[in-house]
């Protein structure tokens, strides 16, 4: 039985290096089911959003701006 884990992480101001991360999470050895991201602030985050393909290509990232 493949095991699958959901991963929550909280952002503040993520910068380039955050698409590191979610690239790196997809190439785990555990599966991951979801990825959902906590963000403070949704003007912070936009831009890198827009400027990374990384969230079209993974259909399983939720985003959620507190």
């Amino acid at each position: 039985m493949e095991s699958i884990v959901d991963v929550i992480i909280p952002t503040c101001k993520p910068e380039e290096e955050f698409i590191t991360l979610l690239n790196a999470l997809q190439m785990q050895s555990i599966k991951v089911g979801k990825i959902i991201i906590m963000n403070t602030e949704e003007k912070y985050f936009e831009p890198l959003k827009y400027k990374m393909a990384c969230f079209k290509e993974y259909p399983n990232i939720e985003i959620h701006h507190l």
